[in-house]
């Protein structure tokens, strides 16, 4: 089992969450940076095994977390490239103006 908990919100520039397990736990962060009308995505996670058995798995398995945190985030990237959902409907304004004499 596995507690998942978000931690802080702050629109188009963090999403912080952390993940509680009984073999570990996990603090994750994703900023967002938007410049000339791109998003870039960045990821911060801090990884504490409980237990001496996953505490020594830690050094092993930082790279193929990297390696799975880049697909992940490849996949986020391609998810979001390929949506062509329109959430926030924008209503046409009049803009009509009539001159009476």
């Amino acid at each position: 089992i596995m507690e998942q908990t978000i931690n802080d919100v702050r629109k188009n520039e963090l999403l912080a969450m952390s993940f509680k397990a009984d073999f570990m736990d996990m603090e994750y962060d994703m900023l967002f940076d938007e410049k000339d009308g791109k998003t870039t995505i960045k990821t911060k996670s801090t990884t504490v095994g409980n237990g001496i058995f996953a505490k020594s798995l830690g050094s092993f398995m930082t790279s193929s977390m990297k390696t799975m945190e880049d697909a992940n985030l490849e996949s986020l990237k391609k998810l979001i490239e390929e949506n062509t959902k329109e959430y926030f409907q924008v209503s046409k304004i009049d803009t009509t103006l009539e001159m009476t004499k």
